[in-house]
């Protein structure tokens, strides 16, 4: 029922966005055709507690002109630049008109994220209400699993998982959790004080990824060629890349950045087409895991 709900504020949330603004009956009649519908329209009542929910959820406010009896969101422009808004935006939106056109579900494919929701609605309560979680999360990195209270600071998606920053109970120590390694999750009834010196967006600024365990950033430079120019130029492996140098048969971009494990991976995956031009440590690092892959096909 909770997921249900969500996707009810998701859709309710878009089909407004979409048409700018809209009158209770004519999103009724929109829902009438959903996917998600329950046999009987949104009454006003009921509509105006989505609202006060969606306004807690996201931070989103879909007001009422009076004047005509429409709705509309509020800093519809704001609302597109957010990031977590325009992140449901894209997907959620794009998930709902797929829903109502099944004839379609074949032809439109999706990478999975093995985390998905399981958590998440769970999650995001505790963090609206500043509740204290208590987790039982099983590494890939041991053989037995570990219960633990956590307070909930972030929500990120990384390489098509969903992830938990928290910070343990009693030690405040900061760790990153996959929630598809949570096993089991429950609110408690403690409640916490959210950190006022932390940032989820200036912890993670200069990671690739959630690896924040690397001291500190430094500047690398990689030689792109083989047209995977555009690639990076289209979609920037992080967001402080720049492009130094251009030329007809390569480009230099360079970036602020922890090159941790996750990172020099990514540099593997585009094989011969990247070469790393500093730091050197770096550079040596790469060669050393081609040099044993080399000798893995030999």
């Amino acid at each position: 029922m909770a997921k249900n709900l969500f996707a009810r504020y998701i859709w309710e949330v878009t089909t407004i966005y979409n048409a700018g603004k809209i009158t209770l009956k004519n999103l009724n009649e929109k829902w009438n055709t959903c996917y998600l519908y329950v046999d009987k329209p949104i009454p006003r009542k009921t509509f105006d507690n989505h609202r006060k929910e969606i306004e807690m959820l996201f931070d989103l406010n879909i007001v009422c002109d009076k004047s005509d009896n429409t709705y509309h969101i509020e800093d519809s422009e704001g609302f597109q630049n957010g990031k977590i808004r325009h992140w449901l935006l894209n997907n959620f939106a794009v998930n709902n008109m797929l829903s109502e056109a099944k004839h379609l579900k074949d032809r439109v494919l999706f990478e999975d994220i093995p985390s998905g929701h399981r958590h998440l609605l769970s999650i995001i309560q505790a963090m609206r209400e500043n509740k204290v979680l208590k987790i039982t999360h099983h590494s890939f990195w041991s053989e037995t699993s570990n219960t633990l209270q956590v307070t909930p600071l972030a929500l990120k998606i990384s390489h098509q998982r969903w992830y938990l920053t928290v910070q343990k109970l009693p030690s405040n120590e900061i760790r990153t959790y996959g929630l598809d390694r949570i096993l089991e999750l429950e609110i408690s009834d403690l409640t916490f004080e959210y950190p006022e010196n932390f940032s989820p967006e200036k912890y993670f600024k200069d990671s690739f990824g959630i690896i924040t365990s690397i001291e500190k950033a430094e500047i690398v430079r990689l030689k792109v060629s083989g047209n995977q120019q555009k690639f990076f130029r289209s979609l920037p492996l992080h967001s402080s890349q720049k492009e130094i140098e251009t030329v007809e048969a390569y480009s230099v971009f360079e970036f602020y950045i922890k090159p941790s494990y996750d990172f020099q991976q990514t540099i593997l995956s585009f094989g011969e087409n990247i070469e790393v031009l500093s730091p050197l440590w770096l550079r040596e690092r790469i060669a050393e895991k081609i040099t044993k892959m080399m000798k893995i096909y030999r």
